[in-house]
């Protein structure tokens, strides 16, 4: 899905956010402009700067993989709250001005989301991740493996369910479930049907 030249794949792997800087200005130079490059240099601004203090790094998106799983949580018994926080949250990243931008716009948003929850992934795989009984007891890897599933799915197609933001989060969903597909090769298979089960239980 929204295929990519070597050169931006390159771009999109990287997760150092000064080297994606880089990449991108270099990009801009090599690479001919399909329409979002002004797209990709406001994703990057939303995503990495600190808008009350410039010149602080972060990493917007990043922190929303952390955040939506608590909304999706949060959503149960405050789903309008949580509706608003989830459409304020993407429109302050700018994941709702695909559609502006054509499809080249939504392959620059599914990519963007591809990376941040790479990075996030990446943060997953230390032994510290989601510890058992208060934080003292290491989780085993199957258990560490199920969390992350539940974590990739609840970020995504889970809130959206509960919050009836499918429409809204399409992109965002189907970019979450690509990436998480490449940790394993039944990794997609697996999110998959978790998916089903969740929309079984709905009917």
């Amino acid at each position: 899905m929204y295929e990519l030249s070597s050169q931006w794949l390159q771009f999109y792997q990287e997760l150092s956010p000064a080297a994606r800087r880089q990449l991108f200005e270099t990009l801009q130079i090599n690479e001919p402009d399909d329409g979002a490059n002004e797209l990709r240099l406001k994703l990057l601004k939303t995503r990495y700067q600190d808008p009350r203090h410039p010149e602080h790094e972060v990493d917007n998106l990043l922190w929303q993989c952390l955040n939506l799983p608590y909304l999706y949580k949060r959503g149960r018994y405050f789903k309008k709250s949580a509706a608003k926080e989830v459409t304020k949250t993407f429109r302050e990243l700018s994941l709702n001005e695909a559609l502006s931008y054509g499809e080249a716009g939504e392959k620059a948003v599914y990519w963007e989301v591809r990376n941040a929850v790479r990075r996030y992934f990446s943060t997953c795989q230390g032994e510290h991740y989601r510890r058992k009984v208060f934080g003292v007891m290491r989780a085993s890897e199957e258990e560490r493996q199920n969390q992350i599933l539940k974590d990739a799915w609840q970020m995504s197609y889970g809130l959206a369910h509960r919050l009836g933001l499918e429409a809204e989060t399409a992109l965002f969903c189907q970019a979450v479930r690509d990436e998480y597909a490449t940790l394993s090769a039944d990794a997609g298979s697996d999110f998959d049907a978790r998916e089903q089960q969740a929309l079984a239980n709905m009917k």
